[in-house]
Order: C-alpha cells, then structure tokens, then sequence
C-alpha cells in the first residue's frame, strides 16, 4: 500500500511541476504580448469567446434566434426535455 501511495504522490509532484512549468512560459509569452500590444488581452479573450461560441454551436447548443421571430417579437419559450423516468 505505502509503495502505491509513495508512486502516486510522485506522480502529482511531478503533474504539478510540468503544469508550473506550463503556466511560467505562457506568462512571459503573454508579458512579451502585452508590452508590444496593450489591447493583447482583449484580443485573447476574444479568440477564445469564439471558439467556444464554435464549439457550442457544432455540439447543438446555440443556434440563431432568426426562426423565433413573429409579429409579436421573439418567442423563446422552450421546455427542457424530460429525462428517462427510472
């Protein structure tokens, strides 16, 4: 038991150094970014909204509301669909 333990332990230490690591250059490339271009991290933000507004829109989970239109407005009224009853 205390050998497993031990072997796991290491393996965090080691988990938590590489992401340390990981984070340490993705700060200085984001100080070099940020010193030549002050609206960087707009930017960044920005990308990443719309990779996420990408990937949601292929899973399904957004779509435009152009369909939802009438006279009276926007009609969004929607009901989420039961689960299986066990």
């Amino acid at each position: 038991m205390s050998t497993q333990a031990a072997a796991y332990a290491g393996e965090q230490v080691l988990q938590a150094q590489g992401d340390a690591a990981y984070f340490l250059t993705r700060l200085q490339v984001y100080r070099e970014l940020a010193a030549r271009d002050p609206n960087y991290l707009s930017t960044l933000w920005r990308d990443q909204m719309t990779r996420i507004y990408d990937a949601m829109r292929a899973a399904g989970r957004i779509d435009v509301l152009d369909h939802y239109l009438s006279s009276e407005g926007l009609n969004i009224t929607q009901f989420p669909l039961g689960g299986k009853k066990k």
